[in-house]
């Protein structure tokens, strides 16, 4: 074969196929319970002249000529593992699969003898070599249990047998139908009956979890944990791995990593072996109930030189002390860790932390300090008014602009002293302020206002935002009012408009019906109908000159002037007598109510007037005084 067609010649032979090297590989990488060597045997494992001979049997494999195609690979699993139609599309489970298994729903899944801490001396102390534990199935095939938990899996697992029923001597049960998982586990969780303590009374651990019970010896330390299931109670067999890394998290001693927090259980059941006091063979490899309890109660309660992240927070806000997350993180990590257990515990130095805490608030304030100086050392009324919550908000404000770090500096506690005394005033506050001022405006629009012009959007309007609001009353409101008070706003005009022209309309129907009934009820010449419309067209525009006239009359003028200035002192919350009294004050004399006086060349809507004998009037208003 051509080497540069070699890829292709390859390519087009498999097709998609297996061969058997690999899938010898591929059951090897699933942790699939066979010895890869050939003629190597182990216990509980297929021999690989075994797993050959299911392959090259295998329908599909001899009527491919030795290959298998790789659709039809969960067949062969299915029939090397000898399944049925309660275990699914891919055979029953084994070994490397229950482990993974176990370890996903946290039960006896890091169990393991072999690949268990190893202990050696070092410096005069006793320590546990690190483990490296795999991921993947090809490594969990390598775990070696203890005798009680291997029994569980026998127990529940049948013989395999070759395809003659022949059996390979002694018990091969490599296999478990899925059906018996939740029996497998419960088995492994608790205690078999036989070996069971007899135990004459019962406490219940919580109210809550009343199937949950204890066993207390005549010190008051507690021996086991009892489930009850039924009519059954049930001892649990230790504390496991995962168990214990969880008791450890809701102790607020939580390690975060996985390989430290194993490492941490070797060490304990290490120092449980020592003791010599707990050799029951149906817990090997876990730790003892009432040996966790006392070692909890010794390495956590009663040291108190170290402390965990966790409490170190906890102890912080008891404390009644507020910083940041991360700057509580910075501390932390930043004190000296403890020495013991090999660094598999993250825990730091008490006085360590003492120490940071201190030099680190001696640049300013925290949060709470802040408060005992607002509401407890300065006698300032106007402070007094204001809440914890304001108060923590504004601390965040005003400690956000330099960096948060968690205190003030003395120029940032002056900068708060200066915004707490001018916060500003609130919607509320507002509209009773205007009220007591005598300011009538529409709550609506005061509302409106206040919304749009709250650009901090803290539902306070402090100085800036005032002075906006007034020029909001000035240049809008005021004018809308007054517009509105004289009828001149959009609507209102749209409206008189579409009145006019209605009226209009009525008026040219009504010309138009009289018209044709005088044309025909009175026999009249066509000059003499001709006269009488001019005389009804003549009659019409007098009338419309009169309701010119009308409209535009001094009258009116100053009707519309004094409703508008009747407003505008309405709204302001002033009247004619305080306007008098403070022209008085100011050395302006007293007159009477202004009008408005037009000139006679003034006409209504602009223009001039010419006089009758021509030329222009060039008289002034002599008033001499200013309108208001």
């Amino acid at each position: 074969v051509n080497a540069n067609d070699l890829e292709d010649f390859v390519r087009e032979l498999l097709n998609g196929k297996v061969w058997w090297g690999a899938l010898t590989a591929l059951l090897t990488n699933v942790g699939f319970p066979f010895v890869p060597q050939e003629g190597a045997s182990r216990a509980n494992l297929l021999p690989l002249s075994q797993v050959r001979t299911e392959f090259e049997t295998f329908v599909p494999v001899w009527k491919n000529g030795g290959f298998m195609p790789k659709e039809r690979i969960p067949d062969f699993l299915c029939t090397i593992t000898r399944a049925n139609s309660a275990d699914g599309g891919c055979g029953r489970i084994w070994k490397a699969q229950m482990i993974k298994l176990m370890q996903k729903v946290e039960i006896c899944g890091f169990v393991n003898l072999i690949e268990g801490g190893r202990v050696k001396k070092k410096k005069n102390r006793a320590t546990v070599e690190p483990i490296k534990r795999g991921e993947g199935l090809s490594e969990f095939a390598g775990y070696i249990w203890p005798r009680w938990l291997m029994n569980a899996w026998l127990a529940k697992s049948p013989e395999w047998k070759g395809k003659d029923g022949s059996s390979l001597g002694g018990q091969m049960k490599p296999f478990m139908s899925k059906s018996d998982i939740y029996a497998f586990l419960q088995d492994i969780a608790y205690m078999p009956a036989t070996a069971a303590r007899e135990v004459s009374g019962h406490m219940k651990i919580d109210e809550d979890y009343s199937n949950w019970l204890k066993d207390k010896d005549e010190g008051g330390n507690t021996l086991g944990i009892w489930s009850k299931n039924g009519k059954a109670t049930l001892e649990l067999r230790g504390i496991w791995q995962e168990c214990f890394m969880k008791i450890l998290a809701d102790m607020s001693n939580e390690v975060s990593d996985r390989e430290k927090g194993l490492m941490l259980f070797d060490l304990c059941l290490e120092e449980q072996k020592k003791t010599r006091s707990y050799t029951d063979s149906h817990r090997e490899g876990l730790l003892n109930i009432s040996f966790l309890v006392a070692w909890l109660r010794r390495n956590l309660v009663a040291d108190t030189a170290e402390v965990s992240l966790q409490v170190f927070q906890k102890v912080l806000a008891r404390c009644e002390l507020t910083l940041p997350k991360i700057v509580v993180t910075s501390l932390w990590h930043s004190a000296k860790p403890t020495e013991r257990f090999n660094g598999n515990w993250a825990l730091r130095k008490v006085r360590d932390l003492e120490d940071r805490i201190v030099m680190y608030l001696v640049k300013g304030i925290p949060a709470e300090s802040v408060e005992a100086l607002i509401f407890d050392v300065l006698p300032v009324p106007s402070l007094q008014d204001i809440s914890h919550l304001e108060l923590r908000t504004m601390f965040k404000q005003v400690d956000t602009k330099l960096g948060t770090n968690g205190f003030l500096e003395p120029r940032e506690v002056k900068a708060l002293m200066r915004n707490l005394a001018q916060a500003g005033m609130t919607l509320s506050d507002l509209l009773v302020s205007l009220k007591k001022l005598g300011m009538d405006f529409p709550e609506s629009d005061v509302k409106e206002a206040f919304l749009v012009l709250d650009t901090s959007a803290d539902d306070m309007m402090d100085l800036p935002e005032f002075l906006g609001m007034v020029d909001f009353i000035i240049m809008r409101l005021i004018p809308q009012e007054i517009l509105r008070v004289m009828g001149l706003q959009p609507q209102q005009v749209v409206l008189r408009l579409l009145f006019a022209i209605f009226t209009l309309v009525a008026i040219f129907l009504f010309i138009f019906v009289s018209l044709g009934a005088f044309h025909v009820s009175m026999p009249i010449s066509q000059a003499g109908a001709g006269g009488g419309a001019s005389m009804v067209r003549v009659g019409l525009t007098l009338l419309a000159v009169v309701a010119l006239k009308r409209e535009t009359s001094e009258e009116d003028e100053e009707r519309f002037f004094k409703n508008a200035r009747d407003r505008l002192y309405a709204m302001m919350g002033v009247t004619y007598s305080q306007i008098d009294a403070r022209r008085r004050a100011m050395g302006i004399a007293a007159r009477p109510l202004p009008t408005l006086k037009r000139s006679p060349e003034f006409k209504f809507g602009g223009g001039v007037k010419k006089k009758r004998g021509g030329g222009d009037d060039d008289d002034d208003d002599d008033d001499g005084g200013d309108d208001d």
